[in-house]
């Protein structure tokens, strides 16, 4: 028996988008990596210097149950056109995942006559070149001084979201780990009204911001760059001076 593909973009199936349509195949390409070496002064070899997965290419093949009503096809065609925009993709083959792209090809009826003809539809993932997990795992906690653990499920370290709100007073210092990284800020004003909240957009920009504004500003100069889970367990720590609620959610990410 045949297994059925199915594709979701945005949460609209592709089968949805019209009847006719029949989901050949899935390309879900290696990731392109980029590796930087350099010499190793005295000895033989080179050593690593910098390793990156820089994009990961999707393609969804297709063809159209019509035979003879040529522009019927191309109505197909437009409708599949329409449906393949930047969002989040999700398919079977990836249960409980989720990927966020960028559509980069779209097909066209380059051979009319050619009724048994396939048809592929392009994505690139650039920001986040990773399937990761629909629901994330999360740490909560309330109080001035908290520890806790939080786990990251996936295979590749992984972009931590946090929110910090005050409970109590105003929270003027923080600081919050996560595994081996910690963001530490000074000169907030943050009340029970306020939330500091640390997380990625959708191109893969670190924001931090409170109600809407950025607060890079109160992030210091030993902060690490990005907090980061490594796969498995990670220890959270929280420390401010204001008792705050403390909400840590990570989405496991495969390679």
């Amino acid at each position: 028996m045949a297994r059925r593909l199915e594709i979701w973009l945005n949460d609209q199936a592709l089968r949805d988008v019209d009847r006719r349509i029949i989901i050949r195949e899935l390309h879900d390409n290696a990731p392109q990596v980029e590796a930087v070496w350099g010499d190793n002064p005295g000895r033989s070899g080179q050593r690593l210097i910098d390793l990156k997965r820089v994009t990961k290419s999707i393609g969804i093949e297709i063809a159209i149950r019509e035979l003879y009503d040529l522009g019927a096809r191309q109505s197909v065609l437009d409708a599949v056109n329409a449906w393949a925009r930047d969002g989040w993709l999700r398919t079977n083959t990836q249960p409980g995942r989720r990927i966020y792209v960028t559509a980069t090809g779209w097909p066209s009826m380059d051979n009319a006559r050619e009724y048994t003809g396939t048809y592929t539809i392009g994505f690139t993932a650039a920001a986040s070149p990773y399937w990761e997990d629909d629901i994330p795992m999360t740490y909560s906690g309330s109080g001035a001084s908290l520890s806790g653990r939080v786990t990251n499920r996936g295979t590749a370290d992984a972009l931590p979201d946090v929110t910090i709100t005050p409970t109590t007073g105003t929270l003027t210092h923080a600081e919050i780990t996560v595994g081996a990284t910690a963001f530490t800020f000074d000169g907030l004003a943050l009340d029970a009204s306020d939330a500091l909240t640390i997380r990625h957009d959708e191109r893969g920009f670190l924001r931090i911001d409170v109600a809407g504004a950025s607060a890079f500003g109160f992030r210091t100069a030993q902060s690490d760059d990005e907090l980061i889970a490594a796969p498995g367990i990670n220890d959270v720590t929280f420390e401010g001076d204001a008792a705050c609620d403390v909400s840590v959610a990570v989405r496991g990410r495969y390679k």
